[in-house]
């Protein structure tokens, strides 16, 4: 049973729990500015509208979570 846990453990430690798709440089900055200071693991992308589609489909398998915002 250990080695079940540590692998399922292992599983969960891998994937990132967000992708936060930012419609412009200044909400990215702001979003990597509190993921660091609170030890989130967030990945921050810069897209809107149809080129968010392309950013969510690289991170579909990884991410438990998608925000964006903006007209995305």
């Amino acid at each position: 049973m250990q080695g079940i846990q540590s692998k399922l453990f292992l599983c969960y430690t891998l994937r990132m729990s967000i992708v936060f798709i930012a419609p412009d440089d200044r909400i990215g900055r702001t979003v990597r500015q509190l993921s660091s200071s609170n030890g989130e693991k967030i990945v921050v992308e810069q897209g809107l509208l149809e080129t968010a589609i392309p950013i969510a489909r690289k991170y579909l398998d990884e991410a438990e979570v998608f925000v964006s915002r903006g007209g995305t």
